[in-house]
């Protein structure tokens, strides 16, 4: 593989990491708003874990916030692409 299109699929592998980034994160705002409904659903208390929500956060939800922002600053997606919950 050449260097200019390994630096394209490179690319385009880290559009897709963001996108499913964001696409988690909407998923799980779904989830806790589900949840507020529900008494001890299946899989329950992983949302913090797998990214958090918008409130919440947690350590793994700051990367992932992170990650986007720089994504975005890199051109990698555009604010257009932002899924908002």
């Amino acid at each position: 593989m050449t260097r200019r299109p390994q630096l394209q699929r490179w690319i385009a592998l880290q559009r897709e990491r963001a996108l499913t980034l964001m696409s988690l994160r909407d998923i799980n705002e779904q989830i806790e708003d589900m949840r507020l409904d529900m008494q001890n659903p299946p899989l329950d208390n992983f949302t913090i874990k797998l990214g958090g929500t918008d409130e919440q956060p947690g350590i793994s939800g700051l990367w992932l916030e992170s990650y986007i922002k720089q994504a975005l600053a890199e051109h990698v997606i555009n604010e257009d692409e932002l899924v908002v919950a």
